[in-house]
């Protein structure tokens, strides 16, 4: 078998994630800071076997698909979602948190979705989609 690296080649596994998928970094990846990070598949690397994942706290992170996990929803530039920079809805409350105006309900905590986040009772939910523009 060919050396690559160091390592032998692995068979090629199918990427399970698309482009604008919502995603979560696991405990397994490299940098553990990132650890928990939610975010936006942006690129799919198939040459380096890599995802390529823009955070919602901004920046990008490229991980392995072992080291994700896919989350509901969906984040798309000009629509809108749970986020105090672009959800009319969304209130900033301090220390990382923010409040659903509408429904209510804490949607994120320390900068993290909670499971309100995109809930049921979302403004933009209830018009068949997070397709609200900005």
């Amino acid at each position: 078998m060919k050396q690559v690296r160091g390592g032998s080649m692995a068979t090629k596994k199918a990427i399970p994630f698309n482009i604008e998928d919502r995603v979560r970094l696991t405990d397994k990846v490299l940098h553990k800071e990132y650890a928990g990070r939610v975010g936006t598949v942006r690129k799919i690397v198939k040459s380096r076997g890599l995802v390529k994942v823009w955070l919602d706290v901004g920046g990008f992170y490229e991980a392995y698909p072992e080291n994700l996990e896919h989350i509901g929803g969906e984040a798309v530039e000009g629509k809108i979602y749970c986020n105090p920079d672009i959800c009319p809805n969304c209130q900033y409350i301090g220390d990382g948190d923010s409040l659903c105006d509408e429904t209510g309900e804490i949607v994120l905590a320390d900068w993290e979705p909670t499971e309100h986040f995109m809930g049921s009772g979302c403004p933009y939910r209830k018009k068949g989609g997070r397709d609200g523009k900005v």
